[in-house]
């Protein structure tokens, strides 16, 4: 059989897992109380179900154990596969109304009632003490011989019966029931003595009976009053304990807070000195004001690149004003003579109508004739007039009259132009002085505050800057680093204070001196639960133990001594008729164990014994070469020296598990009718890492024909099989 998944709906602590499974091994691991050998059992219960024992120990009573305490059900389901190849689901509910069954492949039911008796042919009890292999299980009897244990183990499948001792106990058993003639044992006295008391009881009737069972129930409620008096008591004991250990922990609790706060306050203040310069601390306030700088800084810096590209801008907006070098010629002479075109214009006008003048007046003189002398004259001072246009026609670039008059009549146009063009220059000018003073008293405020954080300031305007402006990207880090570390100290700080002003340290203190590791530590709840239970239980049978009191009293009062033969008599005939139905029983184990025993040694024996040596060969690395039994069937094994059978007390613990785990799978092999699960939970406890090693080495090859799981809670079977098969850290 190969199991391909578990569905845990609700089993003990375990509710909803579903756990996939390899075909050769599985390795679960996980912290003790994780919930391992509840999956173990989970196993064992799918396969048979829960034991029919009533006990209330819960070592004899799973369904007690593994039924949830909040729920009135427990169940799943597993998947597997038969050595046919066929896959089957297997449902298993324990309830008020229990329900179980196997499925096919198709979903159809099939009429395999348990699937461990179907598949394996064996039944549970067998199962348990071969294939299933837990870590109380492998240990051996308080004598510790292990000879023992496997004989019991071959020939009753139970490590706890020896056959050969068990006889013996049988047959004495046998004689002193019976005695050697069948006549003289306890069965035969107890009867006797019972005639005698029954005579002498002859006469004595009435109320006899109602005084012995008022005296047997009084003896049997102060049995239970007493049951429950030494279960209160634990209880308490178990509740003083649980007390301390919260005590402890609360304590454990304040030094973890103590411990935080102080840790968190020495980070906090380291974290200060770090940016600390001198008696300088920064802090937000001065960080805004820093970035604001830098800002203004950077601001500033744009402003007058911008101011610089602006000016040369209106300078070539100025020159751009004038279409040709003339006309630029003509505005600078007339700037440089101080006069405006209207001005020259002017001029020019008034030199014009001179000549005119002189012209016309020259022209009327001539006419006359006897003037001539007169004409001359105005025609010399016109041409001196011409002269004078002509020298102020090249003063200003140009060669006649009429090309300045034309240039002038523009020069007008372009003055308003050139003027609008120079105030935009002169604007830029101021501008850019403006920026250059505004950058220059605001790095003197950077370099300020630069001394005070300790940044060298004898450097240039823009390393200044760079250095300002990583420190500051530093302090606004530090400062988020401050208000985190200073938020956790105070949180710290305050959980401290608030968790020691809530409990009373040295009442603490004492209690917890009283806790004692080696006290199971269950939970609180049920021991309260249980411990109310025991006091109602007890108050209420006290109550009734009064009563039974009252009444056995009066009655004895009344009744003759008699009365304690009739009891008397009650027990012996209870105590006979008990011996009786052991003789029975006696008679028929004697006889099946003789057969039993007959038919192991003669068949199943030499061939067990032979595979478990051959196994525990391996394990060993051939030390000792094969297990031996003798005709008494005590063990023996081979040395790796001589070879010569030892006995197997000679043994260590270790490896005596060895050789009884050897026995166990060697078991398997003979007594099953198809391969079946080996589960092995904290099997391997006592075995050394060499000894392990090779039995894990062994148990891989195993894997080809078993299915193994293997639970533990420690690492070492997981680094074994890491990389080969499934591993699963397992946690509830």
């Amino acid at each position: 059989m190969k199991i391909n998944k578990l569905v845990i709906d609700s089993f003990g602590k375990l509710e909803d897992v579903s756990i996939g499974l390899d075909e050769r091994v599985t390795v679960i691991t996980g912290k003790n109380e994780a919930g391992k050998s509840s999956i173990a059992s989970f196993i064992k219960y799918m396969l048979y179900g829960f034991s029919s024992s009533r006990s209330g120990d819960l070592t004899e009573n799973s369904k007690k154990k593994y039924m949830p305490w909040d729920k009135d059900r427990c169940g799943g389901e597993m998947y597997f596969t038969s050595k046919d190849g066929k896959s089957y689901r297997a449902v298993r509910q324990t309830s008020a109304k229990n329900q179980s069954g196997v499925f096919d492949s198709d979903g159809m039911p099939t009429d395999i009632i348990e699937a461990g008796q179907h598949f394996f042919g064996v039944d549970e009890a067998s199962f348990k003490k071969t294939a299933f292999i837990g870590e109380s299980s492998v240990s051996f009897s308080d004598s510790g011989e292990l000879d023992e244990a496997i004989r019991n183990m071959v020939y009753s499948a139970d490590e706890g019966v020896d056959s050969s001792k068990a006889l013996k106990k049988l047959d004495a058993l046998r004689k002193y029931y019976l005695g050697k003639s069948g006549k003289s044992g306890e069965i035969a006295k107890l009867s006797c003595e019972i005639d005698e008391l029954e005579k002498s009881l002859e006469k004595w009737q009435g109320g006899h009976k109602e005084l012995m069972s008022a005296e047997y129930n009084l003896r049997e409620l102060q049995n239970k009053i007493a049951f429950n008096a030494s279960h209160k008591n634990r209880l308490e004991s178990e509740w003083q304990n649980l007390e301390a250990l919260k005590a402890k922990n609360m304590l454990s609790e304040a030094q973890r807070l103590k411990s935080e706060a102080c840790d968190s306050k020495d980070a906090f203040e380291q974290h200060l000195v770090t940016m600390q310069n001198g008696t300088f601390m920064p802090d937000e306030a001065f960080a805004a004001a820093l970035d604001e700088l830098l800002r203004g800084i950077a601001s500033d810096n744009a402003a007058l690149k911008d101011g610089a590209e602006d000016v040369e801008n209106a300078k070539k907006n100025v020159e751009s004003v004038y279409t040709d070098q003339k006309q630029r010629q003509l505005s600078t002479r007339l700037e440089e003579n101080g006069n405006t075109a209207e001005q020259v214009m002017t001029q020019l006008s008034e030199l014009c109508s001179k000549a005119k003048k002189y012209l016309a007046l020259g022209v009327l003189f001539t006419v006359l004739l006897i003037t001539i002398p007169v004409a001359v004259v105005f025609f010399v001072k016109r041409q001196g007039i011409k002269r004078k246009t002509a020298q102020l026609c090249k003063t200003y670039g140009y060669n006649s009259q009429r090309e300045l008059e034309a240039a002038l009549l523009s020069v007008s146009s372009f003055r308003s132009v050139e003027k609008s063009a120079r105030d935009i220059l002169k604007n830029a000018v101021q501008k850019r002085i403006q920026a250059e003073n505004d950058l220059q008293k605001k790095y003197s405020q950077l370099s300020q505050q630069a001394n005070l954080c300790g940044i060298e300031t004898d450097q240039s305007n823009p390393l200044l800057f760079d250095s300002a402006r990583e420190y500051l990207a530093k302090l606004k880090v530090w400062l988020d680093t401050k208000d985190t570390l200073k938020a956790k100290c105070e949180r710290d700080r305050v959980a401290y204070t608030a968790y020691v002003s809530s409990v009373n340290l040295d009442e603490l203190e004492s209690k917890a001196q009283a806790y004692d590791s080696t006290v199971e530590v269950r939970d609180e709840a049920v021991i309260k639960r249980e411990l109310a239970f025991y006091t109602q239980a007890n108050e209420a049978l006290s109550v009734k133990e009064r009563e039974l009191e009252k009444t056995a009293a009066v009655l004895a009062g009344t009744l003759p001594k008699p009365a304690e033969i009739q009891s008397r008599i009650i027990s012996l005939t209870a105590m006979r008729d008990e011996m009786k139905n052991k003789h029975e029983a006696l008679e028929m184990a004697i006889s099946t164990l003789e057969n039993a025993c007959d038919s192991m040694k003669k068949q199943a024996a030499p061939l067990i014994a032979a595979e478990s040596g051959h196994l525990f060969s391996k394990i060993t690395h051939g030390k000792y070469s094969n297990l031996y039994t003798n005709s008494t069937m005590s063990l023996s094994f081979g040395d790796e020296q001589t070879s010569l059978p030892r006995d197997a007390g000679y043994l260590s613990t270790g490896t005596r598990e060895a050789a009884y785990i050897s026995l166990r799978i060697a078991l398997c092999k003979f007594l099953y009718k198809e391969e079946p699960v080996l589960v092995f939970d904290d099997a391997f406890s006592h075995l050394d890492d060499t000894r392990l090693k090779s039995t894990l080495d062994y148990l891989w090859t195993l894997s080809e024909e078993f299915q193994i799981i293997i639970l533990s809670c420690h690492n070492r079977e997981k680094e074994f099989f890491d990389g080969k098969c499934k591993i699963i850290d397992f946690e509830i």
